[in-house]
């Protein structure tokens, strides 16, 4: 169930501490997620680069980009929960 469905359940009810229960684990599951996947992009670099290149310097550039990329995951995150978090506290009817 996405974090801005059970937010904006738990303050249609005026449950704030229900809200900031759901909020506050929604955040963390999803932080953890996407670190995980990070971690296992991080270290597979080099096999997800070989999926999409075969020349040697594009498999180095490429591999550098994946890895790149997946610095970014936990901020991704991170800004979908709270976003769906702070949808549902404008939509809580």
């Amino acid at each position: 169930m996405s974090a801005s469905s059970v937010v904006g359940q738990e303050l249609g009810n005026n449950d704030t501490k229900g809200t900031i229960g759901y909020a506050r684990n929604t955040t963390t599951f999803s932080g953890f997620v996407y670190a995980v996947a990070e971690i296992a992009t991080f270290v597979a670099t080099h096999w997800i680069a070989r999926l999409f290149v075969t020349n040697p310097p594009a498999l180095v550039q490429t591999a550098t980009f994946v890895r790149i990329m997946s610095g970014s995951f936990v901020g991704l995150a991170l800004l979908r929960s709270f976003g769906g978090i702070l949808n549902a506290a404008g939509d809580n009817r």
